[in-house]
Order: C-alpha cells, then structure tokens, then sequence
C-alpha cells in the first residue's frame, strides 16, 4: 500500500497545481465523499451531501507528509520563513499538521486550550510581538481560528496569516478572517475537491452538478430534494 501511495504521489507532483494535488489525495484515500441520497448532518445541524474527514490524512503517512511538505512550501516561499516566529495550530486538526510542519522549518509550536472557563495558550512560550501564523486542517466558517487569533492577539502577538489543509469556500472564509486584518491561504477548495472526485470515477456528472446547485442554493436544493 506504502508503494502505491508513494508512486501516486510521485506522479502527483508532476506538472499540477498542489490544489490539484492535495484534492486527488484527499479523494484517493477516502477522506471526501458525495452523497446525494444519502446525505449528512453537519456539527451545526445543517445537512448536505459532502463530508470531508480529514483525520484519515494520518492514516496515509506518504500523503501526509506530501501535504505537510506544501503547508511548509507555503509558509517558506510565500509568505517568508523570516516573516515567522511562531506557529499556532488549532487544536486538535491543525495541532497534528502543524507539529510536522513545525519541525520542518524549525519553528516553535503553540495552540490554544478553550476548555476550560479560560481559555490559554498552550506550548511555547510567547513573547510580545511575535510573528505567529496559525494553522488549521479545515476550515468551513473560520469560527475555531477567530477564537484562537483573539487569544493570541490579548499575549500580544501579532497574527496576519492563516493557512488550511481546505475549505469549501475559500472567499467566505477571506472575508471573516480579513474583517480582522488576517489573510488566508487554503490548499484546496470545494472545487478542486469535486473535479478530483470526477476525474477519478468516485462520482458522476449528475452528482457533481448536484453538489454545484447545493452550494448555490441549499435551502431550495434540500426541498427539492425531500421532495
């Protein structure tokens, strides 16, 4: 399995967009799945047809480490390694991507605890004016990362980057994050995430334009759909 995972990811990095990529892994290993009949129930209580689990990521260690290696491309060549002291990772998603990434660049780690009457910061200690970016696994309306930047922002430091393993939309979330003066960079969207599920068979054309129509109109989408 290690082997055809690692050829996979070998052919993967060949002339694609790491959004390309990260989508085709997260599909190959079964983390993102459409289902139009079936259904989910999100933690807010919203249903739709996609689900994305991306705890399976640690279930393939060649992916995961192709993935972390772009989060620290990311950090390194976009933004600039001398442009970070710190990374916060949002427990727990983000906690155990980010660790691989921390040591990757050699980067102190940190994250916030919110259980608890009090919510505090965890693992490195920081210090006034610390450059920290936060990293997060997936991101659907930012809320977990604006709790942390306000912690972190009462220590002190400064917060102007969030990155995410994905998002299902990317514009959304930049517009929360960027009402409080932080940019976002996802790898990968809903988009590359439904033409990765296409091009591999794991759904149809009707199921992917199904999905378009949901993201459009969710309310109308689900009454029609009971209907």
């Amino acid at each position: 399995m290690v082997a055809v995972e690692r050829k996979v990811a070998e052919q993967l990095q060949l002339k694609q967009n790491e959004s390309r990529v990260v989508a085709t892994m997260l599909v190959l290993m079964g983390a993102f799945v459409v289902d139009t009949r079936r259904l989910f129930t999100y933690k807010s209580g919203a249903v739709g047809p996609i689900y994305l689990d991306n705890r399976l990521i640690m279930s393939r260690p060649v992916f995961w480490e192709r993935i972390t290696q772009i989060l620290a491309r990311r950090i390194r060549d976009d933004i600039g390694i001398e442009n970070v002291d710190m990374l916060n990772c949002v427990a727990t998603g983000g906690l155990i991507h980010g660790s691989r990434v921390a040591v990757k660049l050699g980067l102190p780690l940190c994250w916030v605890d919110h259980d608890g009457s009090l919510p505090h910061v965890e693992g490195a200690v920081l210090q006034p004016r610390q450059r920290v970016v936060i990293i997060e696994d997936h991101l659907t309306s930012g809320g977990s990362v604006l709790s942390d930047i306000d912690v972190l922002r009462r220590e002190g430091v400064l917060v102007e980057w969030c990155l995410s393993v994905s998002t299902y939309d990317p514009e959304r979330v930049k517009d929360r994050l960027r009402a409080e003066e932080v940019s976002f960079m996802p790898i990968c969207d809903l988009d590359s995430l439904l033409a990765a599920s296409l091009k591999a068979t794991r759904i149809a054309q009707e199921d992917f334009l199904s999905v378009k129509e949901w993201v459009r109109d969710p309310e109308g989408w689900l009454a029609n759909h009971k209907g």
